[in-house]
């Protein structure tokens, strides 16, 4: 990618892509725990160690998928990854963690930090700007022919 023009993955995207993964979530993580601890009488799905099972389940859900594939699966539907904003590389897992939790920091002042991305010039959310990450789009590697074959007729 170094070599490439970087195009950082824009607001309505990164929203879109968000919104793919919870209903994601919803379907992989949230409802079938929901209709297993249901059905068991010796637990309540409404209780708090649920609520911090679902949660540690989707945070290994997203941060698992991020150190793997660089993305969740709905930035993958839109093409892009979460890399270093620095040298594009991967991110650490420690980082990746980071980055999972500051998300909580970007929602509680009214979303201001998730609104950062309409603004930023790397359209990066305050999660983005505390793991030092930056969310692009891959760019399809294209080979220029340069070959006689494609070279038109004289």
């Amino acid at each position: 990618m170094t070599n490439q023009q970087i195009y950082y993955a824009g607001f309505w995207k990164r929203i879109c892509a968000f919104a793919l993964d919870a209903l994601l979530q919803t379907l992989v993580i949230s409802f079938p725990l929901y209709f297993l601890l249901n059905s068991s009488s010796s637990f309540d799905y409404h209780s708090l160690a649920a609520l911090w099972l679902e949660s540690g389940l989707i945070a290994l859900f997203v941060i698992v998928f991020w150190r793997y594939k660089s993305a969740t699966p709905g930035k993958m539907l839109f093409h892009m990854e979460v890399v270093d904003a620095q040298t594009l590389a991967p991110l650490p897992t420690s980082r990746l963690i980071l980055r999972y939790f500051s998300y909580l920091l970007s929602i509680l002042p009214l979303f201001l930090g998730v609104f950062m991305m309409g603004w930023t010039e790397r359209k990066q959310g305050l999660h983005d700007k505390i793991a030092r990450s930056v969310v692009v789009i891959k760019q399809k590697k294209y080979v220029e022919e340069t070959s006689e074959a494609d070279a038109s007729p004289v």
